[in-house]
């Protein structure tokens, strides 16, 4: 048989199908799952086989257009026509044999001491990391006792079953990103053969899109993930409602575990407080270790103000770091504000820093910020004055003192926070934009007349700042 001639019939098939298809489910969705696809084979007159790049894919596409296919490959193939998949090995198709649990090893699927090259998206040679986030830079403390000792051991071993993956959890502002910058580095020094990439979340978001529609070089983008031998992924809450960028994480998730490759997730929140994310992620985020990073107390706080201090280039006497660690309750970055804030004035007024100016600062900075403060705070202060279950304001609930206590927290948050209309939605048990506007121009129109309402809003904002 002439090269090429078995291939024409099933392509010819399927392209008659992609035609249907891209109708039926849109141009976007056809992009991302349709054209990536390739048709190799027909067996027994009736079973299209169809070229993926992962099984994740093929499972994905399953579940979200099978009734669309099984209509088109009726249409174009054969009333009792069905569907087979091969996944991408060595730049062809292999069917998975029965019963197979594990992905292909990394070396079946790229080629024994084959380079593996980024896609366009990703900058090559490049871990993304910064070398000035070190361990000896880090400053330890009760607070992140526990996130820093299981790093170290991570970077001390190369690997650690126990911990893996290393979920690392807290606000924003406390080091978790200083953290695993320098978990990294020490694994780079450590370990200089292994492949270590740090990515944020927002960034993979990115590079996947890139990948799919606009390089269209998603099996490119796969295997480049696919070959790390440690993944640092960054605020991972900001993939929260991204289906399909979750869903890609996932394939790559699984992958790098199940080939005993290291992972690091940090994010603002506990895996099961991540609204909008698959559930089989916030499964995968609890196998390893849950390390929380808390707020500074006041000796390390003292510590950050002594380490930031002498990256600034200053040298204040104690009383001053003792009195701004005693006012200002925030996180590292609050800190570091006010000592910039310092030889900033110093340097306009051409004067030292004394105890008067450190005293001016802190009082203008107190004036000017807001307690930074979460939306699972607000909630649940708001539960609390609701007398209600702060997993049902979460819910769909209609009855009325959840809903009203819903009301509420949205219209604190929406007051109280910068945060965006979609990522509120998100944040209350995914609810629609929309419905957080109804809800803050709701508790607007009541705090006109009902004094009690005021009241209670009031001391929901005055707790959540307190």
């Amino acid at each position: 048989m002439p090269p090429g001639t078995k291939l024409a019939q099933p392509t010819k098939v399927w392209d008659k199908c992609l035609a249907d298809i891209k109708k039926e489910v849109g141009s976007k969705a056809f992009h991302l799952w349709f054209e990536p696809l390739q048709a190799i084979d027909i067996k027994d007159g009736r079973i299209l086989v169809l070229q993926v790049p992962t099984e994740y894919f093929s499972d994905w596409i399953e579940q979200h257009y099978l009734p669309v296919l099984r209509k088109v490959l009726t249409r174009h193939l054969s009333p009792k026509a069905g569907l087979e998949y091969a996944i991408v090995k060595n730049g062809v198709g292999f069917h998975p044999a029965s019963g197979t649990t594990n992905p292909p090893s990394l070396l079946d699927r790229i080629g024994c001491g084959q380079p593996v090259t980024p896609p366009q998206s990703i900058p090559a040679a490049s871990t993304h990391l910064n070398p000035s986030l070190t361990f000896q830079n880090f400053v330890k403390g009760e607070a992140n006792q526990m996130a820093l000792q299981a790093a170290k051991e991570i970077a001390r071993k190369g690997f650690h079953e126990s911990f893996n993956p290393l979920f690392i959890y807290g606000p924003s502002g406390v080091g978790k990103t200083h953290l695993v910058h320098a978990l990294g580095n020490e694994l780079l020094r450590r370990h200089p053969k292994r492949r270590i990439y740090y990515v944020t979340a927002e960034e993979f978001s990115v590079q996947y899109i890139d990948a799919v529609i606009k390089h269209k070089n998603y099996p490119t983008f796969l295997r480049f993930y696919e070959s790390l031998n440690v993944l640092i992924i960054d605020d991972i809450q900001t993939l929260m409602g991204k289906e399909k960028t979750q869903y890609t994480f996932f394939t790559i998730f699984d992958f790098l575990y199940q080939n005993r490759q290291q992972i690091i997730v940090t994010s603002d929140r506990r895996p099961t407080e991540l609204q909008g994310m698959m559930d089989r992620l916030v499964s995968r985020f609890r196998i390893g270790l849950l390390a929380e990073i808390h707020r500074p107390d006041y000796e390390m706080r003292l510590g950050i103000l002594r380490q930031k201090a002498s990256e600034e280039g200053l040298d204040l006497p104690e009383e001053y770091y003792a009195y701004i660690a005693e006012h200002v309750e925030g996180n590292a970055r609050a800190l570091q504000g006010v000592l910039v804030s310092l030889l900033a004035h110093s340097m306009h007024l051409q004067q030292p820093i004394t105890i008067d100016l450190v005293r001016s600062v802190i009082d203008r900075y107190r004036e000017s910020t807001v307690k930074e403060v979460s939306i699972r705070e607000i909630i649940n202060v708001a539960a609390e004055y609701f007398n209600v279950d702060p997993e049902d304001i979460l819910s769909s609930s209609r009855k009325q003192p959840v809903v009203r206590a819903r009301q509420v927290a949205m219209y604190v948050v929406r007051n109280f926070t910068n945060i965006p209309l979609d990522r509120i939605g998100k944040e209350f048990g995914n609810k629609d934009h929309s419905t957080v506007i109804y809800a803050c121009r709701k508790v607007n129109e009541m705090l006109k007349t009902d004094r009690r309402l005021k009241d209670i809003v009031d001391q929901i904002k005055k707790k959540v700042a307190d």
